[in-house]
């Protein structure tokens, strides 16, 4: 018997945990001690399963770096996730954290607390009113945003019980600022950088806007120059000479259209013949 690949694939408690052969070092020397495992391992399960400490005992696939059920979105929708393991058990506590989803307009690096239930009250941490517990106790969005991207769990009577990935795309943030490389009197050639952030949605092109520095020229939205891909360099071409110009960028992907970038600082272009 293969006892690495039988200890991996070990579950307790109705299936919802993996057990990590290292959190059970009474069974790893034994199993260590016997020809085969087989017989053991049963045994070793069953009385590892009746402990109660979570820390002890089970290492979940989110400590342990395994696969997560992940919900995809749009900013914008409602969403729901789901706390099953709530509706098979009498709840006398449960929280819901996240770990990855902007808080304070930062991303958080530990698990975050967001909302608390006890049988007497429901205490709301963060987002209170679009982000709440159902009757079911699953955790709604009311809507969803990007910044709620991240992993959430449910943790129902102090033991981790139900791990997502909740994955909201969006429109991409915008690029970087256009700097010009090269100019003649009919063509610029610019460079930017790519937006921080696309939000789980790649940026397929980029739109170059254009406009007159002097005056009170606007920006012309409605006839941009669309870039072939997601290069971020690109040439300007059917300009007209000794003229000032100014130029800036939209990111593009399945979900739209970013915010503009800053623009770029004037540049005249070359009498006709320089």
């Amino acid at each position: 018997m293969n006892t690495k690949s039988n200890l991996t694939n070990a579950r307790c408690c109705g299936g919802k945990h993996k057990l990590s052969l290292r959190m059970a070092p009474k069974c790893r020397r034994s199993a260590r001690s016997l020809p085969s495992v087989g017989a053991l391992w049963p045994r070793c399960l069953t009385l590892l399963c009746l402990q109660l400490a979570p820390a002890l005992v089970y290492a979940s696939e989110y400590a342990t770096g395994g696969a997560l059920d992940a919900v995809v979105t749009a900013a914008g929708n409602n969403v729901t996730l789901p706390c099953p393991p709530a509706s098979q058990t009498y709840v006398l506590l449960l929280v819901w954290t996240c770990l990855g989803c902007e808080i304070n307009d930062e991303s958080s690096h530990s698990d975050v607390k967001l909302v608390e239930y006890k049988s007497d009250s429901i205490t709301h941490f963060h987002h209170e009113g679009r982000i709440q517990l159902d009757a079911n106790y699953a955790l709604q969005f009311k809507p969803v945003r990007a910044t709620d991207s991240g992993r959430y769990r449910c943790h129902v009577n102090n033991r981790d019980e139900t791990l997502v990935k909740l994955i909201v795309q969006d429109k991409p943030d915008p690029p970087g600022r256009p700097l010009v490389e090269q100019f003649k009197s009919r063509f610029v050639i610019l460079s930017w950088t790519p937006p921080p952030n696309n939000h789980h949605s790649s940026v397929t092109h980029y739109i170059i806007q254009i406009r007159m520095c002097e005056g009170v020229s606007q920006w012309d939205v409605h006839n941009g120059r669309a870039t072939t891909g997601n290069e971020t360099r690109a040439t300007v071409e059917e300009l007209q000479p000794y003229t000032v110009y100014q130029f800036r960028l939209v990111a593009v992907n399945a979900m739209g259209q970013s915010k503009p970038s800053q623009e770029s600082y004037c540049i005249i272009t070359l009498r006709e013949g320089q």
